[in-house]
């Protein structure tokens, strides 16, 4: 039995390569138990590359305290700053992780994460995926796409991962977390792969499955009639509302959704002239400025979508991009659904389960 190994502090995975750590379990294996037989389904289904992610780390801390947990000289190349603030945290890169909570830089030297340092402070190991995911929650919410509880900057997660390594630190240096289920892996000095374990070491932000279950799963909308209104001039409206309908339309295109929206609500003659019909979902989902996690789908199912309307139907209004974007938006709804029976590809499971994890970070435990 090895050393107690450690795992996220976002997602509660390890930072082993899940293919690399199976293969040989699997060539080795004389007989094959179900368990295994789960593992081997997986190494062959998969390759090296797909999980490669679990192995690039960046290590969270404050800049200012950055020398106690190292040996050697700070190199700045290797520091992302999160900004110009001595005492803001930002995420260290060029870490590899060696055993237990120990890792190592030929830049920093070695280094020890979630001890507390003669000043209190610690340093968080996370997956550089998570780091940019967490960047991601933090920009939407300065941006003003979430609401609630989520962290407003990177200095309030790293407080609230504070808080919960003071509160849920066990002797098996780990911050006690459920992790929306990960935490039920953890072996004693490593990642344990027993069945269900495939969802959550799914790339969150490589994984271009869900491009494939939008083009299975958008149906034709029911036809609605949706006609903006002309509107004659009128002294009580504003010259905004009173511009030529294509042309307000034509602005409209050009403004994030999070702009169309707040327009709407500004009068009802505006909420009448810029209908949330399927284009405006359609193109929020594909410039990414409508639901905050996603942002990376591919011009190409667009245009394949196009090509599919039937003749003589509105291209911009046949498919049902609202029911897409309704199905798709909460996700803390998906973090707690099964992908077996919703059918949403694991890595995009996996970034709604880390999305969630960010958001709900500063919040006390039930």
């Amino acid at each position: 039995m090895g050393v107690p190994g450690t795992f996220c502090v976002v997602c509660g995975c390890g930072f082993a390569n899940a293919w690399d750590d199976l293969e040989p379990e699997i060539q080795d294996a004389a007989t094959i138990t179900d368990d295994e037989r789960v593992a081997q389904d997986f190494v062959e289904n998969h390759t090296s590359d797909d999980f490669e992610w679990l192995e690039n780390i960046r290590l969270f801390g404050l800049q200012s305290s950055i020398k106690s947990f190292r040996n050697g000289n700070l190199s700045q190349q290797c520091c992302l700053r999160a900004d110009t603030f001595e005492e803001e945290p930002a995420f260290f890169d060029g870490i590899t992780w060696t055993e237990g909570i120990d890792f190592s830089s030929s830049e920093f030297g070695d280094l020890e994460t979630l001890v507390p340092n003669a000043k209190g402070d610690r340093l968080f190991a996370m997956h550089a995926e998570c780091a940019e995911i967490t960047r991601l929650v933090v920009n939407a919410k300065a941006e003003g796409l979430t609401s609630g509880g989520s962290l407003h900057s990177l200095r309030a997660l790293y407080d609230a991962l504070q808080h919960r390594c003071d509160e849920y630190f066990s002797e098996f240096n780990v911050i006690e977390w459920d992790y929306y289920g990960a935490s039920q892996y953890w072996g004693y000095d490593r990642w344990e792969y027993e069945p269900g374990f495939e969802k959550y070491v799914a790339s969150p932000l490589r994984d271009d499955g869900l491009d494939t279950f939008i083009a299975n799963t958008l149906k034709p909308a029911a036809h609605m009639q949706c006609v903006p209104t002309s509107v004659p001039v009128n002294d009580a409206l504003s010259k905004l509302e009173c511009l030529p309908l294509e042309i307000i339309q034509d602005i409209a295109a050009f403004l994030p959704s999070a702009s169309v929206l707040h327009l709407r609500s500004c009068s009802r003659t505006l909420r009448e002239r810029l209908p949330l019909n399927q284009r405006f979902f359609r193109n929020g989902l594909f410039t990414g400025d409508l639901i905050p996690h996603i942002f990376d789908l591919n011009p190409d199912l667009r245009r394949m979508m196009q090509h599919r309307v039937p003749d003589g139907e509105d291209p911009n209004e046949y498919w049902d991009w609202r029911a897409i974007a309704r199905k798709l938006v909460n996700h803390k709804a998906i973090a707690i659904s099964d992908p077996r029976d919703t059918g949403l590809p694991h890595g995009f499971w996996n970034r709604c389960r880390v999305w969630t994890l960010v958001e709900e970070a500063q919040r006390p435990a039930p």
